[in-house]
């Protein structure tokens, strides 16, 4: 868990794509809790939780979209939202990756991406 943490520090240092990733992740979020809390009436963590779950692919199923204009924010939001999500968990893979490999070789230079 520390060496994610370290990774992710490093590239939100080093790597501007992964910034741009990360920014656009957090309006997804706002804008997708802000939605269902104002559309769905969720509370707020709810709306949260849920959005998480659909972006992750993790998809519970404990609450669903019951009016049609949810069901198709949560189509639009799904489609982008795994892809900001999976571009995010890459960077850090492969930071983790690079890392294991240059401790492996002893060719540690502090790179991130």
């Amino acid at each position: 868990m520390i060496s994610i943490i370290l990774i992710i520090k490093k590239l939100w240092k080093t790597d501007e794509e992964f910034r741009a990733l990360f920014y656009i992740l957090f309006v997804l979020l706002l804008t997708g809790t802000a939605f269902y809390s104002l559309v769905e009436n969720w509370r707020v963590v709810d709306s949260i939780y849920f959005c998480i779950m659909t972006i992750s692919t993790i998809g519970y199923g404990d609450f669903t979209p019951q009016k049609d204009i949810s069901k198709i924010f949560t189509i639009i939001f799904a489609i982008g939202g795994i892809g900001i999500f999976v571009g995010i968990v890459s960077k850090v893979a492969q930071g983790l990756t690079r890392r294991r490999l240059d401790r492996k070789t002893g060719h540690e230079d502090n790179r991130a991406s």
